[in-house]
């Protein structure tokens, strides 16, 4: 049997005699078109004679056509047709229109595709130093993804100071850059090296390394002593070496650390903006101080004190005059348990009037709230009675009520000072063994010290500190992943079956959520923290100088805007604060939640949404939470939807979520609800980005699908959490079908339960 090429090579003979008529049809054709061409000639002269006359005619018809016209009043047809022909038009555009997207629609995705950019690698990277893929991911999600890390965090690694897999990652992460900084820096020319850009490796080297620049600037331990003492005698913290400093009002202490100086040890202060609201100060959390989070209490605390006066060049003798060493150790005690209470567990938000806070801090004497904000704040900013206070966590106002109550307001004001005094002497000194003992290892003393240093300039430079923001200031990623959240909330509730006449309140209120705006565009630039730091002083000389030298320079800044921005949005060790503020109907969004693991530009819609994408979603879920269904877009106590109002509501926030096998006990909000947010809006921007493929892998983990990698990642950011067993990562998983599907649980296992509880599904 003959091939197809074949077939086309040896023509039939029936093909033959078609090939042969043609040619005799082509010679006949030619002969005729000699013989008529003439004909035709002749012929069009006659037409074109005639049609000259028949356009004369034609002419002269229409002129008297068109007056008939004019004198009848048909010209009042003419705007009906040209109406008719736009709108012809106008359809035909719109149809090509729809039709090019449903072209564009149809044309088929690529079904895998590798993400192979720096920002896919490095994150696939970090993942696979994580996973321990001897768990089975149906059994224990949070041992799958955490396992690796957290076994090698306990094997001596920053675990030991943080507990945070954030706070880790992005303590390494600072640290790398300040060190490879350094090593540029060696050789290079006195000019190179007193540029802006290189404040806080200085200062970064003056603390972990004092000895480095000791051949150049010798100080004396009492010159630093010195300095120490002039800085804290600014603070209003002079005590043990002056005795006679009159009675302070504690609560004008403690906001102004907080306020001008960065350094209250019970909470932090920022103000925020949201367009169109007043001015509020935002009360939050203390930073959890690397020095403070493994405190282990002295056996002999007299001569722990006492080994404290000495350096502070006060004769044992003095020490009479002074509170006895039970009542420093009460204080610290006392202290310390109101800061790690309010340092984990969910938040309890409170939000009072300045007019009506005085009612729920009696401990505080009328409008004096009111007074020491205007003291602080003036001349940039004037506080009113209209104004709003935000406190992060109502523990804090009780448990600075509780010191208050037991300890006097000269006792409390030494207890702050004491604690002052604890935390930054052994790093003034490079003493840390008076500090944290001679029991402590040389390994765990190193890191302490490391992480300590971190601290202190970030507290300082905190700008300077951050990787090159600058694509931050264009790219705006903040309200585009906001936006992107917001969307998918309220195309949730739109499709929501049971809400019922709730559905248009919810739907405005989420029309209405905003977030608090990024500091300004300058801020993100070279140029920009170069006119902001010109006045910064020289660091590199030693640690007391460059800490005393700091700490005045950000008091005397502190009040301008755009730093209120900046180290407002970023916590010590780059914890990525972020808050649902329910009187603002806003989110306050950390700096720091725009860096890795968090985030990262070049990746994938899986790892944006599951990585920052989920912090801000479980925020964004609080706004219909049992408090934010009581309180409305403006703040104002509103009972709009909530348990008390609707009985399917109370039947999903009363679900059992199958953490009954875990020690702590959770709720629905915000984690279940914030789950579904971040996959809705993940799936909805692979669902309109007709560029990006159906199933986007990261290279080095190719194995892993699309949605896999957003659980993953999911969990990822929650390694290490203070939660016990993992019950963030694992109970809202385990309640969501998505996640069974994507690693094929069986049903009835411990990850994919017969029962599960949702709040949007």
């Amino acid at each position: 049997m003959a091939t197809s090429d074949e077939r086309k090579a040896a023509p039939s003979s029936s093909s033959y005699q078609r090939q042969s008529q043609v040619e005799v049809t082509n010679t006949y054709r030619r002969s005729q078109g000699k013989k008529t061409r003439h004909q035709k000639k002749h012929s069009q002269q006659k037409e074109e004679a005639s049609q000259d006359t028949s356009t004369k005619v034609e002419r002269e018809g229409g002129a008297r056509a068109v007056r008939g016209l004019e004198r009848a009043g048909t010209s009042q047809k003419s705007p009906r047709v040209g109406l008719i022909l736009l709108l012809f038009f106008a359809l035909l555009f719109v149809a090509l229109i729809v039709l090019a997207l449903l072209i564009k629609k149809q044309r088929p995705r690529d079904p895998v595709t590798v993400c192979s950019s720096q920002d896919c690698r490095r994150h696939a990277q970090e993942l696979r130093a994580a996973l321990n893929l001897s768990v089975d991911p149906c059994d224990d999600f949070h041992a799958f993804v955490c396992g690796s890390w957290e076994r090698s965090s306990a094997n001596g690694s920053a675990a030991g100071v943080y507990r945070d897999r954030l706070m880790v990652e992005s303590a390494e992460r600072a640290i790398g850059e300040l060190q490879s900084d350094l090593i540029l820096l060696e050789g290079a020319s006195s000019k190179d090296s007193s540029r802006t850009a290189h404040l806080a490796s200085l200062f970064y080297r003056s603390c972990s390394r004092p000895n480095a620049a000791s051949d150049l600037h010798a100080t004396t331990a009492k010159a630093k002593l010195e300095r120490f003492r002039e800085l804290r005698a600014k603070m209003r913290l002079s005590w043990p070496e002056d005795l006679r400093s009159p009675t302070l009002e504690p609560v004008d202490v403690m906001l102004d650390l907080a306020i001008n100086w960065n350094e209250n040890f019970l909470f932090d202060a920022q103000l925020v903006n949201v367009s169109g609201r007043p001015v509020t100060l935002f009360l939050t959390r203390g930073k959890p101080l690397a020095g403070w989070v493994h405190y282990v209490e002295p056996s002999y605390y007299a001569t722990y004190v006492t080994t404290y006066f000495q350096y502070l060049g006060l004769n044992t003798s003095a020490r009479d005059n002074h509170p006895p060493p039970n009542t420093l150790r009460s204080l610290t005690r006392d202290f310390l348990a109101v800061k790690m209470d309010t340092a984990t567990g969910e938040p309890n938000q409170t939000w009072f009037r300045l007019d009506l806070f005085d009612n729920p801090t009696p401990w505080i004497q009328p409008g004096l709230w009111l007074s020491l904000l205007n003291k602080h704040f003036s001349p940039d900013l004037s506080w009113s009675s209209e104004h709003w206070v935000v406190v992060q966590d109502s523990r804090l106002i009780e448990g600075v009520q509780s010191l208050l109550k037991k300890y006097n307001k000269r006792q409390f004001v030494i207890g702050l000072s004491w604690i002052f005094v604890q935390t930054h002497l052994w790093a003034i000194l490079d003493l840390p063994r008076i500090r944290f003992g001679t029991g402590a290892t040389d390994e765990f003393v190193s890191l302490i010290k490391k992480y300590s240093c971190l601290e202190y300039v970030q507290s300082r430079l905190g700008a300077l500190v951050l990787p090159d923001l600058s694509a931050l200031s264009s790219k705006r990623p903040d309200a585009k992943i906001l936006e992107r959240l917001v969307n998918a909330t309220h195309d949730l509730i739109e499709k929501l079956p049971w809400i019922g006449n709730e559905r248009h309140a919810a739907l405005h209120k989420t029309r209405y959520l905003t977030s608090s705006p990024f500091p300004h565009q300058t801020s993100f630039d070279v140029e920009g923290r170069e006119t902001l730091y010109a006045t910064f002083p020289p660091m590199g000389t030693d640690f007391a100088t460059d800490f005393v030298e700091s700490s005045l320079w950000f008091q005397s800044k502190r009040k301008e805007r755009n730093l209120l921005a900046l180290y407002g949005r970023r916590t010590s060790s780059g914890h990525a604060q972020v808050s649902y503020i329910y009187a603002l109907n806003s989110v306050l969004i950390s700096m720091a939640a725009f860096e890795a693991p968090l985030y990262y530009a070049n990746s994938t819609y899986s790892v944006i949404s599951s990585g920052v994408g989920s912090i801000l979603a479980r925020e964004v879920a609080r706004a219909f939470d049992p408090t934010g269904s009581e309180i409305n877009e403006e703040g104002r106590t509103v009972i709009w939807w909530g348990p008390s109002r609707s009985r399917q509501y109370l039947d999903r926030v009363t679900c059992d979520l199958n953490a009954s096998e875990c020690c702590t006990s959770t709720k629905l909000f915000p984690l279940v609800p914030g789950l579904e947010i971040a996959f809705h809006a993940y799936k909805i921007q692979v669902r309109l980005d007709n560029d990006s493929p159906s199933d986007y892998r990261l290279q080095g983990l190719e194995n892993l699908t699309d949605d896999q990698i957003f659980f993953i990642t999911y969990c990822y950011v929650l390694c290490g959490s203070y939660t016990a067993e993992g019950v963030s990562c694992n109970m809202p998983l385990k309640n969501f079908q998505p996640f069974s599907q994507a690693f094929g649980c069986a049903v009835g296992a411990r990850m994919n339960p017969h029962h599960k509880c949702a709040f949007f599904s």
